[in-house]
């Protein structure tokens, strides 16, 4: 058998705080280099845009979602070609794109991906808890108000 070295069978604390320091510390080189040729730190897939740090799925996830909804709003997304679903502005995930619930949870409506929709960060902040159908309203009677000054 082979001997040990008596610093491994130490109890001492500094010990095991230099391990945790060393084990942090490669994580930490793992992760930048990650960053560096754009690869998720969760998946080794290729990351969405130059800013971020996660593929899309990651990205959706790091929302509060969990993975088999995460999936389903990735579909969603590619369903919607990437536009809003009121505006049909262009969405850029992580820049502009807000999961929005068509029916708001505020009025009984479920996390459910048949709820879910995709829109700009804006709208979902101006529609707030209003259905589809009251915001567009909304936003005619707005027109319709200020036609004057169109």
């Amino acid at each position: 058998m082979r001997r040990r070295d008596k610093k491994w069978e130490t109890n001492d604390p500094e010990y095991y705080e230099f391990l945790r320091m060393k084990r942090s510390q490669k994580k930490q080189e793992i992760n930048k280099n990650k960053e560096e040729n754009k690869i998720c730190l969760r998946c080794n897939d290729n990351i969405y845009n130059n800013h971020a740090k996660y593929c899309l799925l990651h990205w959706i996830s790091s929302l509060g979602y969990n993975v088999e909804l995460s999936k389903k709003l990735l579909d969603l997304l590619e369903d919607q070609k990437y536009r809003c679903k009121i505006s049909g502005e262009l969405l850029i995930p992580g820049k502009n794109a807000s999961i929005d619930h068509i029916v708001p949870k505020s009025k009984n409506g479920l996390n459910d991906i048949n709820n879910l929709q995709w829109v700009t960060i804006d709208i979902n902040c101006a529609k707030r808890e209003m259905s589809n159908e009251e915001f567009i309203n909304l936003c005619k009677r707005i027109i319709y108000f200020n036609q004057q000054y169109i």
